[in-house]
């Protein structure tokens, strides 16, 4: 084995040496360049895939998220105006399930939970517009839902 090895290396030795200057340049060259496009493609395919963990989230809920990820020490980033976090890929439902056993995202009171929060002593007037406010924040929810839909 050792003996292939350095009959390997002396014939590329031989070869070398037989190159004029200018070829062994060229030579040079095209080995640094092929080691540089090696490691830009072994940085590149070890880049982890981003998805998003939540989007359209208000900012006390996106800032308690990303604290939450930093103590994880999750890798993140902040999309659309910081309302979309984004999470690698593997992590995505993992992290969904973590969050959401801590209350995140807090600020859900929009659609059918205003409803719970109307007394007793409600007005008929009070009762309309929160039942107004519940089914805006239903159909509001529903449509950023769909798929294509922004913002």
């Amino acid at each position: 084995m050792q003996d292939r090895l350095n009959r390997s290396l002396r014939r590329v030795s031989t070869t070398f040496g037989a190159f004029s200057g200018p070829q062994r340049m060229i030579a040079l060259i095209g080995v640094a360049l092929l080691i540089l496009a090696g490691t830009a493609f072994y940085r590149w395919a070890n880049v982890p895939t981003m998805q998003p963990l939540f989007t359209n989230l208000a900012s006390s809920d996106a800032s308690s998220i990303v604290e939450q990820l930093e103590s994880q020490g999750v890798r993140y980033e902040l999309h659309d105006s910081g309302s979309t976090v984004m999470v690698p890929q593997d992590q995505v439902y993992k992290l969904r399930l973590d969050l959401s056993a801590q209350g995140l995202p807090a600020s859900k009171d929009s659609g059918y939970s205003l409803l719970d929060k109307q007394g007793v002593t409600s007005s008929q007037f009070q009762q309309q517009v929160t039942w107004q406010r519940a089914l805006e924040g239903e159909l509001s929810t529903t449509i950023k839902a769909l798929s294509g839909v922004e913002g």
